[in-house]
């Protein structure tokens, strides 16, 4: 087969929503909520976000990269004069495909999440499901339906309503003609069940019965160390999802729905031949006291019945295709996040194909017919097959430019200097709009103190009382602090200094169980978070902000000040344990938490007898003497990591 006989047939890109999404949502919602709908404004400072219910959201950085300089792909562009217009704007994106021989494209969106979780911005459940149910007609009718045959239509789950809402949204988008739906692999992350109970039963029930593939973008949001440099992403990406495709397999999902059609997406093929390899021998060495049962199936068939895989570029994936499942795998452009071929994706596949001497019949499999099939999708219902090849498709396509510029005045020079490649944690979460920021409209600027100059102290200050940050802390290193505590439960977020102000890197809502043990209480569990408080935005989001949102969700009284205590640093990439922990945390690790420990901490702020003498040094001097003068408030400092051994 030659390149200009392929058909190609993309499982995975990525659509940055254009600004005319927001008066098609206009039109389509009743009035009460016209208002209210998500639209773009121009900051005074030049750059794009969506408004949604008063956040700010961007939707650039690594997902709109194609088409520039892969130089100054870590630079983020900030508007939609400073991406390629294919990102956004569907004319332009047919035009994109054609000139690399993409027939048809499966189109994750980007600011709304990958479930629409982020249209949760408020507890207005009624608005959320008006929100997803709109941007999903406007996906299917606009996006897709403007060019009829070249896209997958693709809906939102709306996981975050629960089951039975999801269940009735798919089977209203099946009568549209979309028989997929994106979920999240971490619904836990945002107070929902994980994947592991049978709260998810009616929308598996309803994926089950109308042939629907429920699609799993990769999975997870990985843990990265202090100095984890960007690279890690991309590279540990595909075993990310592997971690996850094994919390699926082991649920009791694929043995209650029979039919049920799963799809794991950017997740590459590489992998998975040890993966099945490795849980049939788990299922035989464990099943007999784990009660792990496949019945006359062994786990790899039952995964190859379930689920697709799909890659970009991958030969040891397809030297061992057949030990994958030939029949599972398919291909993927990704455009226009960068780990994308565009625009010369069948050469870069057809390299790969040649090297490992794959037959024709196994090529269409990969290339178009295995997606086809899965999606219950007609490549041919509106052109015939000679047209929906590479070569035919580039032959509408002469006029494209694709050599790689900068767009709309974008200066690489003015940005490039702040872009923090060599920190994974910050990298992903300026970057990437799976985990982009909210930026506050109404965020307060950092006041440094004269402590802080020195080194220790920051404060945070804001117009009202209800945002005030205390923390310790030194130049360049990460702080977790507590937020809120009760007797059963704390809220936290772990912090990062980025261009003088303190950022969210993390947030976490931990409970503990009532239960004491000899040593200390039982362990953490999971406790069901704040809905519109954790949530994937929440990294980047200005720390003031956070304290805001716990003010309107009820989790801190609006009348008193909340003491944001710290409780770990990481300095030069390395964990310290025991800075800044006066004699409470001994009161909270035996379940001791309220006011009277903290009082006793702030009076004398002894650190406990671990600590260094230059670490103690700096505890007594800044939180006994500036700690002690603060008010007291009921929260205690909590004893656990950054997050190397608890989920976030």
């Amino acid at each position: 087969m030659r390149t200009e006989e392929l058909i190609l047939v993309s499982v995975d890109d990525h659509v940055v929503e254009p600004p005319s999404l927001a008066e098609y949502l206009k039109d389509h919602v009743p009035a009460k909520y016209k208002e209210r709908v998500p639209r773009v404004i121009r900051r005074e400072n030049g750059t794009d976000a969506w408004l949604v219910e008063g956040q700010e959201i961007s939707s650039f950085g690594l997902n709109a990269v194609q088409g520039r300089p892969r130089e100054s792909w870590g630079a983020d562009p900030a508007s939609f004069d400073q991406v390629r217009p294919g990102t956004f704007d569907v004319h332009e994106r047919i035009r994109d495909m054609n000139v690399n021989g993409v027939l048809a494209s499966l189109n994750f969106p980007s600011w709304p999440g990958l479930g629409g979780q982020f249209f949760v911005q408020n507890d207005d459940t009624e608005f959320v499901e008006v929100m997803i149910r709109a941007y999903n007609d406007w996906h299917i009718d606009e996006w897709c339906g403007t060019y009829p045959g070249r896209f997958i239509p693709l809906a939102l789950s709306g996981f975050v309503l629960g089951a039975e809402w999801m269940a009735g949204e798919i089977a209203r988008v099946a009568e549209k003609g979309c028989h997929a739906v994106s979920f999240h692999s971490e619904p836990h992350r945002f107070g929902t069940p994980d994947l592991h109970g049978p709260e998810w039963d009616e929308a598996w029930q309803a994926c089950n019965d109308l042939g629907t593939v429920a699609v799993f973008h990769f999975g997870g949001f990985p843990n990265f160390m202090p100095r984890t440099p960007f690279s890690v992403i991309p590279h540990a990406m595909p075993f990310q999802t592997s971690i996850f495709a094994a919390e699926l397999l082991w649920s009791p999902i694929m043995q209650k729905f029979p039919k049920l059609k799963m799809s794991l997406a950017e997740g590459g093929i590489g992998w998975v031949p040890y993966f099945l390899e490795k849980a049939d021998f788990v299922y035989d060495h464990h099943r007999a006291w784990t009660g792990a049962d496949f019945g006359d199936q062994l786990p790899s068939e039952v995964f190859r019945q379930h689920v697709q895989t799909c890659f970009i570029d991958d030969v040891t994936g397809l030297r061992n295709r057949h030990q994958i499942g030939v029949d599972t795998i398919t291909w993927e452009a990704d455009y226009p996040h960068s780990d994308s071929t565009w625009p010369e994706s069948p050469e870069v596949l057809m390299k790969s194909l040649e090297e490992v001497g794959v037959p024709d019949d196994d090529i269409h499999k990969v290339t178009w017919e295995n997606a086809c099939r899965w999606y219950q999708f007609d490549p041919f219902a509106h052109r015939t097959r000679e047209e929906c090849t590479v070569g035919a498709l580039r032959a509408q396509a002469t006029d494209v430019d694709t050599t790689p510029r900068e767009y709309g005045g974008f200066s690489t020079e003015t940005t490039i200097a702040s872009l923090d490649k060599d920190n994974a944690t910050n990298f992903l979460s300026r970057n990437n709009t799976m985990t982009a920021p909210i930026e506050a409209a109404d965020a307060c600027p950092a006041r440094e103190s004269e402590a802080d100059r020195a080194g220790h102290l920051l404060e945070v200050r804001g117009g009202s009382p209800a945002r005030q940050l205390v923390a310790l802390r030194a130049p360049a290193e990460q702080l977790q602090v507590v937020l809120h505590r009760e007797p059963d439960r704390a809220v936290h977020l772990v912090c990062a200094r980025e261009h003088g102000r303190d950022r969210v890197a993390r947030v976490g809502v931990r409970q503990r169980d009532g239960a004491r043990r000899r040593g200390g209480v039982a362990g953490p569990r999971a406790a069901e978070a704040p809905r519109g408080l954790v949530r994937e935005h929440t990294h980047g989001v200005d720390v003031d902000a956070h304290v805001d949102a716990l003010v309107r969700h009820g989790l801190v009284d609006a009348d008193r000040t909340p003491e944001l205590l710290p409780i770990r640093r990481v300095v030069d990439g390395q964990r310290e344990r025991g800075v800044a922990q006066p004699d409470c945390v001994r009161g909270v690790e035996h379940g001791q938490v309220g006011e009277r420990a903290l009082e006793r901490s702030l009076r004398g702020a002894r650190l406990p007898h671990h600590v260094g003498p230059r670490h103690r040094d700096v505890g007594e001097r800044d939180c006994g003497e500036r700690l002690g003068r603060e008010r007291g408030v009921g929260a205690a400092l909590d004893t656990r990591g950054v997050g190397g051994h608890h989920d976030e």
